[in-house]
């Protein structure tokens, strides 16, 4: 016994018909590229900026109130686009950088060590 089915036999003449009204749903003015350039940003800048970002942000005056504004932060800082990124620089200030830089840091780590193995042997060959 199998359990092979040709779904064409039973289900040929099927539709579906959701396919039609997600596209009636969706929003004319949505640009897919927006979602891919929202993650490439953080590839953008470094740690250290990123610091320095949430410091203005988060800097507070004597009555504990913020100093700046959003907007002001916003004028500032030009290639921040949204304020999302305040909180999305916060989570890898958490975690002392971007996935990216950490393994930058890595790649760099292993190549130098790589290098001095070469020279080592280079020179008692």
């Amino acid at each position: 016994m199998t359990l092979d089915h040709d779904d064409d036999e039973e289900f040929g003449d099927f539709q579906d018909e959701s396919a039609d009204s997600e596209d009636e749903d969706a929003d004319p003015s949505f640009d897919e590229m927006v979602k891919g350039e929202k993650g490439s940003i953080k590839a953008n800048f470094s740690l250290d900026y990123m610091k320095k970002i949430v410091e203005y942000y988060d800097a507070r005056d004597l009555n504990g109130r913020r100093r700046h504004t959003w907007k002001s932060t916003q004028h500032r800082f030009k290639s921040i686009p949204h304020r999302q990124h305040i909180a999305r620089f916060r989570h890898y200030i958490d975690q002392h950088g971007t996935k990216t830089e950490k393994i930058q840091t890595v790649d760099d780590f292993v190549y130098e060590k790589f290098e001095e193995a070469r020279d080592n042997a280079l020179l008692y060959c």
